[in-house]
Formats: C-alpha cells, structure tokens, sequence
C-alpha cells in the first residue's frame, strides 16, 4: 500500500527549511515532563510545546500549573519509539503538525471530539499509521478523525458517516480523486485538505460543515463549481486559489455569513468582494455594495481580461489580484486609501496603473513584477515612482537621496535593506512613512523629516543603529524619535509660510511697474510641486514644464509664466554667484485687494539657517540701482521705501 507519510515527511522539512529566522517564541515553562507556553493569560490556557518523558502508555494531563491545555504543539511527541498508548484529554482542541510522528511504537491513539484541527503528519510512520485495519477503503481514521487518504485512491470517495473532522493534507495530491462526498457529521474541512486533487470534479459538502480552511481546494482544476452549504461560517484564504475551470461559487440562501453574485462569492451583505473563480474569463465590474477586495479574491485569475473598481471600495487587500497575467490596465478609484502587500504581484502584462492621490498606505510589493515595475523608465534613479507614491528602491541606492517633491507616501518596506544608503531628505509634500520603510538600513545616519509627516509606521527605522533624525521642534518626528530613542537634533525654522504671501507694498493701483522697472528687478527662489503650482497659479502647462525635479522655480515675468530654471539650480545648490541673477523686469503682480498692496504667493519650505546659508537659499530677491536684498524674514516689503532709502523695510 502506497502512503504519502515519506512524501509528506520530506515536504514539512522543506516548509520548516525556510521558514524566517528570527522568529520570536514565548518562554517556556515546565511541569513534570512538560514544556508549555501561556496561550492567554488572561483566559488561564497554554499549549504542550515539549514532552521529556519515557511513558509507555500516557494521559495527557488537561492542566499544567493551573493552565487549561488546548493545544499540543508541532513536534512534541515526535520520536517517543516507548509510547504504545496516548489518551489526549478533551480541553485540547488542536493537534499540531508532526505532533505523533515516528512514534513506532504507538498502536492506540484516544482523540476527544473537542478536537477541531489535526495538523500536518500529525500521526505519520507511527504503528497505528501502518496497521491496515485502521485504514478504510484507502482512508485513515483515529476516532471521528479522517488523518489521511492514500495518494493512489481512485474514482469517488465516501467518507465515513460520524467523521466530524477533515485533517490539513488529508486528501493533498490525491490526483485519481474524481469525486467525494462529504457526510453531515463533518464540521471541519482543514488546511488543504483537498489540495492539488487535479481530477476532483465533483464536491458534495454536508449541511454540518462550518468552516472550509484555507487552501482546502487549491490546485482542482478539474473542479467547475462548488455550492457552499448553509451551516458554513468560515471560509479561508485561497480556499480556491487554482481552480482554472471553476466559473461559479454557489452560496446556500440561508447562508447566515456568504452570498454569491452572478457566481462570485461575498459577505452577506455583498460589502467584501471574497473570492472570484478563476474559471471565469473576460472583463468583470465589481457590485457597487463592495467596500473591501479581500485577501486572495481574484489571486491566479488569468483569464480576466479587465476589471472595473467602484466608488465604493476602499481598500484592496494582500494578493488581491497577484498573477492576474491578463490583465493590461487598472484604474484605482479615488475612495481607496490602501493597497496591500502584492495586491497587483505578477501581473506581467500590467503596464497602465492609475493610483490616486487618495492612497495614503502601500506596501512596496504591490506592483512587484508587473509590467510597470520592469520598466525601467518608470524609476528615478534607481528609486520607483507612481502618482504622488515612492514604491520601491533598488537596494543599491548608496549615498544621500533627496526624495521626489509631490511625494505625499512612502511605502511600507520602500527602502528595506539599503543598507548603502547614508542620508535621506523628506520634502514637506510627504505627509506618512511606511512600516520598515528603512528597515536594515544600516549605514543610514542622518534623515530630514518636516512637519508635514504626522504618520509613521512600525519598525520604520528597524536596525538604523545610528541613525540621527533632524526635524522641527514640537513636530510629530521628534516625538517619534523621543517614543523610539532615536537621537533627534532640531532644526533652526527662519520662514514657516505655507503658500505664502509675500506682500510689496507702494506700487500703486495700477498695476504697473513700468517706472520701476528700470530700476527694480523682484525675484523669487522657492521650493514648489507641480500640484501646488497649479493650486496657486493655475494649469499654464508651459510653466509646469520648467519647475524641475527638485521643485525650485526662480523668477518670475509676467503672468508668471517662465523661470529661469539654471540660476534657480544655481541658488539651491549654493553655486549662485551675482552674475547668475539675470534681471528680469516685473511686469505683473496681482492685487491682493484694497489699497495698494500685490501679492506674489509662492510655496517655501522650512529651512535651518546653516541650509540657507550654505546652499544658497533665498525667499525674495530685490535688486536696487544694482544691489541685491533678500528677505528672509519679513512678509511685507515697502518698494517706495525701498526706494527712497536703498535699503529693505518690513
């Protein structure tokens, strides 16, 4: 007889071979031959995480030290060779994987029907596992448990009346497996219980059924449609995922949990969008009642061609559409604010995205491996942009990097292991930093975070060991880095406009400074995205050509419609010298209203008066009969003043 107990035994210790380091676990502590962990303080119950002892024949005990056992943990009795006999008590309610494995010895196994999950080999190459009489039709049982199907079974399989439980794997490669009925009594359908059963066409589930787990059906192609029955209340994360032929989910009308729309499944109420079949083909609109596209819900999906997001939804969750290879363009409507980790990940032909600037978390994996991400034209200097987003990095990156003015999002995990990079400058359009958004960036000693930030997530500065945070005092960064002892050094503010108005007054309702301008040359240097140029000057799409990647614009002519893009280059980068201001006659300032005051509103950002000093920046630049003021601290500037006494007046 043919069993899957070596295949399976080789498989968990691939899974464990790469499972992340670094994982915490709880303490251990011991009673009698016992190691456990606290589950729940609060609720008094633990699990056995290690047994030491030599029993032949054992009681598991229901309590340790006053804690209520629930669960035996993976591997806790694997190798006892002495056990022969094991009674488990009827607090637990999970059995975890390889819990029993090569226990040669063991023939009788006592399970409590309080027992809802029995993981992954639990009971492989013990001797109960190879008696034959234990084995039903090509089927293992221990109690009302069903433990495994043989991989060669064939044809249909009815499984036995009074099974109340399904075991993760059970039926998993069991590609002759044409057909199964699953009787009333059964509750569970565990952990890819039916997994990678290419030939199972038919599914009968019984009306006792309360939860279908996760990847219960993964991988059956063969598999059309399914009817979810009444009495379900769980269905799990990629129940369906692979089932290419399958074109309709049917939810029972009594369903208390699910529904099913033109053969999609949802919520009851239609406001989570759970699973799309992966059989279905061509362009698909989503109900406007949808508020959420869970986890997984059109993952695999590579026959949908199309796909039409509502007003309504308001987020997209982790593997939403991965490997939707179909699809070529997507439209985000502006009601979402998240998308999660590879919500969009190997949709190769993906190469139009539009995300709007509603979209205040994401995750640096969401696009990965689209076509958008593998062309490297959409990356500045090694760094991804979409929208108003920083996505992702090359990890590469070295040195310092300015940001992209108009950043309003950095991603979770954006610059994640850097490790390269040595300084980072926030601009003032960036409102959140994402989770370990410069995790095990190592070498990273200095970032510049302005006033604009007010969300910073977990472990953003994981393992920054000498990190220095510069910001302004009372702004939300140096009370990040205070709850996060990270160094904070605060930075001398000279100008805190936001779009400010920098007032010239004297110049009369006329509007002209025809006899001026002979005399007076008024400029400006500040830093401006193309979003707020166009809030504050209005769309003239020539003028939106030439503010550069670092937002600076320099000067202005009448109806501010050129720069003098090199000497604003020259100024914000220290290198101006007098022969870089080139005079440029006003000609136009709007009126601000009654009396004789004009305004020039521009957009400056906050900066320490070392900055200005060693690059150069300046707020206004008045030229005098040859002399050149600047204004750095005042918002009114009296040109008749000016010119009657050479000199700057506030």
């Amino acid at each position: 007889m043919k069993r899957k107990a070596i295949s399976v035994f080789l498989a968990l210790c691939m899974m464990i071979s790469v499972i992340p380091l670094g994982v915490i676990t709880a303490t251990a502590e011991t009673s009698g031959d016992f190691e456990y962990s606290v589950i729940s303080e609060d609720e008094k119950t633990c699990q056995i995480t290690k047994y030491n002892g030599t029993a032949t024949e054992l009681t598991i005990p229901s309590q340790l030290d006053g804690y209520t056992v629930t669960k035996i943990g993976d591997s806790v009795f694997s190798s006892c060779t002495s056990l022969t006999s094991v009674t488990i008590p009827n607090s637990v309610t999970s059995i975890g994987d390889s819990a029993f494995l090569d226990c040669t010895s063991l023939t009788s196994v006592s399970i409590p029907e309080s027992v809802k999950e029995i993981g992954w080999c639990a009971f492989c190459c013990t001797a109960y596992y190879y008696t034959e009489s234990n084995w039903v039709d090509g089927v293992l049982y221990i109690g009302n448990y069903l433990i495994e199907a043989e991989d060669t079974i064939t044809g249909e399989c009815n499984i036995k009346k009074g099974t109340t439980t399904i075991a993760d794997y059970a039926f998993y490669g069991c590609t002759s497996l044409t057909s199964v009925t699953i009787p009333d009594s059964v509750t569970s359908i565990s952990y890819s219980a039916f997994n990678d059963c290419t030939l199972l066409t038919n599914v009968i589930i019984g009306n006792s059924v309360t939860s279908i787990g996760d990847s219960a059906f993964s991988g059956c192609t063969s598999l059309t449609s399914i009817t979810i029955p009444d009495s379900v209340t769980s269905v799990g994360d990629s129940a369906f995922y692979g089932c290419t032929s399958m074109e309709n989910i049917f939810v029972g009308a009594g369903n208390n949990n699910y529904c099913d729309i033109d053969g999609v499944l949802l919520n009851k109420d239609a406001t989570e969008l759970i699973c799309y079949p992966a059989g279905k083909s061509g362009s698909y609109s989503i109900p406007d009642s949808v508020k959420s596209i869970d986890h997984y819900a059109f993952s695999g999906c590579t026959q949908l061609t199309s796909i039409k997001i509502p007003e309504s939804v308001t987020s997209i969750d982790y593997s939403a559409f991965n490997g939707c290879t179909s699809l070529t363009s997507i439209k985000i409507p502006d009601s979402v604010t998240s998308i999660d980790d590879s919500a969009f990940a190997n949709c190769d032909k993906l190469t139009n995205i539009t995300i709007p600037d509603s979209v205040t978390s994401i995750v640096m994996t969401a696009l990965f491996n689209t076509a958008y991400y593998n062309n490297e034209s959409n990356w500045v200097n090694g760094v991804l942009y979409i929208g108003n987003l920083l996505i992702d990095t090359k990890k590469d990156i070295s040195g310092k990097y300015n940001i992209k003015q108009g950043t309003k999002t950095i991603a979770w995990g954006a610059f994640f292991s850097c490790t390269s990079l040595t300084s980072i400058t926030i601009p003032d359009s960036v409102t959140s930093i994402g989770g370990s958004a410069f995790s095990d960036c190592n070498s990273l000693t200095s970032i510049t975070i302005p006033n604009s930030v007010t969300n910073i997530g977990g472990n953003a500065f994981y393992n920054c060991d000498n990190l220095t945070i510069y910001g302004y005092s009372g702004s939300y960064a140096e009370t990040y880095a205070n709850e996060n002892s990270i160094p904070f050094v605060a930075l001398k503010s000279i100008v805190q406009f936001d779009k400010s108005q920098i007032r010239f007054r004297g110049v009369g309702a006329d509007k002209d400074f025809s006899n001026y301008k002979d005399t007076f040359d008024v400029r400006t240097v500040a830093k401006i995205s193309q979003e707020d140029f166009r809030n504050t000057f209005g769309t003239d799409e020539e003028a939106l050509k030439n503010i550069t990647d670092i937002g600076f614009i320099y000067a202005a002519e009448k109806n501010v419609a050129t720069f003098d893009l090199e000497t604003a280059k020259a100024v914000a980068e220290g290198k101006g010298t007098d022969k870089n201001y080139i005079k440029k006659s006003v000609n136009y300032i709007q009126h601000a209203g009654d009396g004789a005051d004009y305004v020039f509103t521009c957009l400056i950002t906050d900066v320490p008066d070392t900055d200005r000093e060693q690059k150069g920046y300046c707020y206004a630049y008045v030229c005098c009969n040859g002399t050149y003021y600047y204004f750095d601290d005042v918002t009114v500037m009296d040109f008749n003043a000016l010119y009657t006494t050479n000199k700057p007046q506030a």
